[in-house]
């Protein structure tokens, strides 16, 4: 049985830190906002993105 994809997903996410951005061109006032919205997405249409591929 393979692992749920959304979860990975969630997991890489939320494993980064929302305290320093992980590209030197992104600064972190637009980081933090990214990095919610991308843990807010996951959670609620995570598997139907995944299903949907």
């Amino acid at each position: 049985m393979l692992p749920d994809a959304a979860a990975l997903w969630c997991s890489a996410i939320e494993d980064l830190s929302p305290h320093a951005s992980p590209c030197r061109y992104l600064v972190l006032a637009h980081w933090a906002p990214i990095r919610e919205a991308a843990i807010d997405f996951c959670d609620r249409l995570g598997a139907e993105a995944h299903a949907l591929g």
